[in-house]
């Protein structure tokens, strides 16, 4: 009776570790609340990885300590393969994701032994192979520590959540550090098992610095994450602010221009009224030769329903035709479900980019497109640019290339989080001598 009480409960215990290592891989990647973690594949793959644990558990008792590492192996290539599952974009993101729970897993069980062992006066593999009160405290007290550090663990992580071009050097790091901890567990475990000596108080002490170790380098390097995340805000603010500041001047300049048209046109027409009124059309034709000729230094190339696209695309355009650059443009008519400094920040960049890409062609030979689709629910934001040899090929990472890069280069990084935020995608390839920029935004009807 006792012995089936006991399987009852080791196996209990497996099936509780397996839900909690795949509930925190689930709630780390951004799943919200505990009813919602019930689905078959969570199930799945928590009833799988409470089966490892089952065969570790009652088919190697008497190797024990010796396979903690494969089985290592086997916990983390399952939540991995969960990761998968839930279309995680980094790998190494995926594989720090799936190595931390078993850590806290192991770790716990540890060093939870070893002070039992300790405390209890007993042989750490005896204890852990027999059915005794001291091996059901030590294995209780794991799992309230597991608990414990995996709730702690999701709120520290989820505070300091890394990302941005850097983070797959960062989770690197701190995932580095996990495997080496988890190999230098098994490994220490693994040699006190097998020798017979009491090194019951040097493991625990092991154990306790291992764990303070990654708990110190997690917060440094987290604490750097989070100050370098706040230079990345403070620099994309001011790059808002100067965005603001050109949408207003756009805005001002469209409006002193219309202004100016119309009042010299109403002077225009005057005078060509009188000079055909005077017998004089030959003077009324260079009169209306120079209308024309205004008219297409001022070209409006777009007129759509969105102020802030208005004002962009025929300032950028204008300012590119001075420069000798020809630029054809199609921009469907309503723009709606973006919000405006992200329309302003995203099309200043993509021009801003071509012009200057444009300026090192030779002349005759400067051409620059641009084009805005749109379907039910995305829109499509496309920049094309002539050249010449091809940029991807020399500046495949497209760096920019100006002399002062500490106030410059932040146009593609731009483009692609703001693609980011919309649910989007962001593309940078070559085609018949263009360069191209392919941006794809999920609308937000709510805006």
């Amino acid at each position: 009776m006792i012995n089936i009480l006991w399987t009852i409960f080791e196996i209990s215990v497996n099936i509780y570790q397996g839900f909690m290592a795949v509930y925190f891989v689930y709630a780390f990647l951004g799943g919200k609340g505990i009813k919602n973690f019930f689905t078959i594949k969570n199930i799945a793959f928590s009833t799988v990885y409470a089966i490892a644990t089952c065969f570790e558990n009652f088919y190697i008792d008497s190797a024990m300590g010796k396979y903690t590492y494969v089985f290592a192996v086997v916990y983390i290539t399952i939540l991995f393969v969960y990761t998968l599952f839930e279309h995680y974009d980094y790998l190494i993101k995926s594989l720090f994701t799936a190595i931390l729970p078993v850590v806290i897993i192991l770790l716990s069980s540890i060093l939870c032994g070893n002070i039992s062992a300790l405390v209890f006066g007993e042989k750490l593999e005896h204890m852990m192979t027999t059915p005794s009160t001291e091996r059901f405290i030590a294995i209780t007290t794991a799992q309230l520590l597991v608990f414990y550090i995996m709730c702690i663990a999701l709120k520290l992580f989820k505070r300091t959540y890394m990302t941005g071009e850097n983070s797959i050097f960062e989770w690197g790091i701190v995932s580095t550090v996990l495997i080496i901890s988890l190999v230098l567990g098994a490994y220490i475990n693994y040699a006190i098992v097998g020798n017979r000596d009491k090194l019951g108080l040097f493991s625990i002490i092991v154990f306790m610095c291992i764990v303070i170790t990654n708990i110190l380098v997690c917060w440094l390097l987290f604490d750097l994450v989070k100050k370098n995340k706040d230079i990345n805000e403070l620099n994309l603010l001011r790059q808002t602010q100067e965005y603001n500041r050109q949408y207003i001047e756009n805005l001002q300049a469209e409006y002193e221009t219309v202004h100016k048209l119309r009042h010299d046109y109403k002077n225009s027409f005057l005078l060509v009224s009188a000079l055909l009124e005077n017998g004089d059309p030959e003077k009324a034709k260079e009169e209306i030769s120079k209308i024309v000729g205004d008219i297409a230094n001022t070209e409006i190339f777009i007129n759509t329903d969105n102020a802030v696209v208005n004002a962009v695309v025929n300032s950028k355009l204008s300012g590119a035709k001075a420069l000798g650059i020809e630029c054809e443009c199609y921009v469907i008519k309503e723009i709606s479900g973006i919000d405006d400094i992200s329309l302003c920040r995203l099309l200043s960049n993509m021009l801003d980019n071509a012009i200057t890409a444009c300026k090192n062609e030779p002349e005759g030979k400067r051409l620059l497109e641009l084009s805005v689709m749109a379907n039910k629910i995305s829109y499509t934001f496309t920049g094309k640019n002539k050249i010449s040899e091809s940029v991807i090929e020399h500046n495949p990472e497209l760096k920019s290339t100006k002399k002062d890069i500490h106030n410059h280069g932040y146009g593609v990084k731009i483009i692609r989080e703001i693609a980011e935020k919309y649910d989007g995608r962001s593309y940078f390839y070559e085609e018949e001598g263009m360069f191209c920029c392919a941006v794809c935004l999920r609308r937000n009807d709510s805006i």
